[in-house]
Formats: C-alpha cells, sequence, structure tokens
C-alpha cells in the first residue's frame, strides 16, 4: 500500500505530521521531496506511481461479471433482476 506522508526532519528522524498506517518496526522505502522543490513533473510523478499502484491491486481483486448490473444484488442481498 502506498501513501504519500508530509513529514519534519528533526534530530535524525523522519517524523510524520499525521498518523501514519504502518506496524511498528515495519520497514519502508522513501523518496523526499523539500516542499518548495516538488514541482509539477514531481508531483505528476508521484500522482502516476499512486494510481500504477492502486490499478495493480485493483487488477487482483476477484469480481463478479455481472457486478454493474446486479450491485444491489451484492450490496444489499436483493433478488437478482
Amino acid at each position: 500500500m502506498s501513501q504519500t506522508v508530509t513529514a519534519i526532519y528533526e534530530n535524525g528522524v523522519f517524523r510524520p505530521l499525521k498518523k501514519v498506517r504502518l506496524h511498528e518496526r515495519e520497514r519502508v522505502e522513501l523518496s523526499i521531496f523539500k516542499e518548495n522543490e516538488l514541482d509539477d513533473t514531481a508531483k505528476t510523478d508521484v500522482k502516476s506511481s499512486l494510481l500504477s499502484n492502486l490499478a495493480d491491486i485493483a487488477s487482483d481483486i476477484d469480481l463478479p461479471e455481472d457486478l454493474s448490473t446486479q450491485h444491489d444484488h451484492y450490496l444489499y442481498g436483493l433478488p437478482k433482476k
């Protein structure tokens, strides 16, 4: 799962400004951009990477063929039409 996290670097440690969904001592890989250096190209690259990761996750999900036409059945348990 990919996350974009804003953090402050102090005393040799990155401190996230918001809660991060990770387990204690979980290893991660960081790409670091200073806020004032994050131009539109870099933002586009980050968004593209996130979208690619989401597409990978979505391709692993096995959904029924008739989900779009029978969504009430799958969501609410109504009889199929």
